[in-house]
């Protein structure tokens, strides 16, 4: 099996490693497939590029005070995303604070991506129960 996958997440001091580490480890778990993995992130310290760097894997960090429709953009924009799936693992109060764009963005990336997977958060963070996905 051939393939390659973008991962997009967040972390840092205040969101936590946890959605990083757990697309890290569904990344390593893909390459011994021969699965192609990258990171596109808002990285709110230089740990986390780091972090993602030393495990083997490419990050482009996207700006952090970007909305998602802008987001989406620079996505759609970006020559080096061409990629087969995106696997989302966003889902926490920074992203729930753009809720009305929420819609849209998943549309877009619907239109960019052949997938899209998303890794969902649970109780008040779910976004795939409050949206029709």
């Amino acid at each position: 099996m051939t393939g390659t996958i973008l991962f997009r997440s967040d972390g840092g001091h205040d969101l936590g490693f946890g959605h990083i580490k757990r697309c890290l480890s569904l990344a390593s778990e893909l390459a011994s497939q021969n699965i192609v993995s990258a990171f596109a992130c808002r990285c709110e310290s230089d740990a986390v590029a780091t972090l993602i760097r030393a495990r083997g894997f490419s990050v482009v960090e996207i700006p952090a005070r970007i909305g998602l429709i802008a987001e989406l953009e620079y996505l759609s924009n970006e020559e080096t995303f061409d990629y087969d799936a995106i696997v989302l693992d966003i889902s926490h109060p920074e992203m729930l604070r753009q809720y009305n764009a929420i819609p849209a963005y998943f549309a877009g990336l619907t239109q960019r991506f052949p997938t899209v997977a998303i890794i969902d958060g649970h109780m008040q963070f779910c976004l795939a129960g409050r949206f029709d996905l």
